[in-house]
């Protein structure tokens, strides 16, 4: 099994702001109060539109045990709400150099995965991991650290996004893996305390370039919706005329037998 030092999960995810209920079901609050209910023992509190701000809100911290920690900030972005949670393993001596199994405990029912509805615009997640400097950094290794990442994270197979790409992000290796459909878009990122520095520096310009992506991604996906709902008019239109068509021919065939000149007596 493969090891890794100090796992990080954070989750960015986005809706269109909705003007019903603010905890009403499916929207990204049940979302948020779902997995803040899982690992924080404050389970009375809830999470709302009232927790929004611009830039992204300090954190509000959990501690599940000497395993996982975490926090969630949130952030409103024209006309809608993000939340940025992070789900990992403390930075302690005991965290290091741990199976990837250990993914597994940070979305137990796929907590991670928000339900798709209306106003949803999609979820990036960005894995990152440290490595003991004693290990080999080929990229066939990384690459294989990654997809690990990826199934002990996602077990279920039909939720999991398939490999895109891979290239470097501040000098180190990124594997990126994607769903359209799903609307979920996965990095698995090898750092070291320097990269994390760096990353820190960016948390919101990082947070705004993942939603407008989502943002584009939607309207794409909705595109594609609205063209197959428009062919398929389209051809129950041609249809009708069709059909009109060969009515217009039959009247008027009718309507030329009628009209032929009587013979005289």
């Amino acid at each position: 099994m493969l090891k890794i030092d100090h796992p990080q999960v954070y989750i960015y995810s986005y809706q269109l702001s909705q003007k019903s209920s603010k905890t009403a079901a499916n929207s990204i609050w049940t979302w948020a109060n779902s997995i803040w209910q899982h690992f924080s023992p404050e389970k009375e509190l809830i999470f709302s539109q009232a927790n929004l701000g611009y830039p992204l809100t300090r954190a509000k911290k959990f501690s599940h045990s000497n395993k996982i920690d975490g926090s969630f900030k949130f952030c409103r972005l024209d006309d809608s709400e993000g939340i940025l949670a992070r789900i990992g393993s403390p930075e302690t001596d005991e965290n290091k150099d741990i199976d990837i199994a250990a993914l597994k405990d940070f979305n137990v029912n796929n907590l991670m995965l928000a339900d798709s509805y209306k106003d949803w615009l999609g979820q990036t997640i960005f894995i990152t991991y440290k490595l003991q400097t004693d290990q080999p950094f080929t990229k066939k290794y990384l690459r294989q650290v990654a997809d690990d990442c990826l199934k002990n994270l996602f077990p279920e197979a039909s939720v999991r996004p398939t490999f895109c790409r891979d290239t470097e992000l501040l000098g180190s290796p990124i594997f990126e893996y994607s769903s359209l459909k799903s609307q979920l878009q996965v990095f698995v990122y090898l750092v070291d305390d320097e990269i994390e520095g760096k990353l820190g520096q960016i948390l919101q310009a990082l947070f705004e370039l993942f939603y407008y992506r989502h943002k584009i991604t939607k309207a794409f996906v909705d595109s594609r919706i609205n063209y197959d709902i428009l062919k398929q008019r389209y051809e129950q239109i041609d249809g009708t005329i069709e059909s009109l068509e060969t009515k217009i021919k039959e009247v008027t065939q009718i309507g030329s037998t009628n009209d032929v000149w009587p013979e005289k007596c």
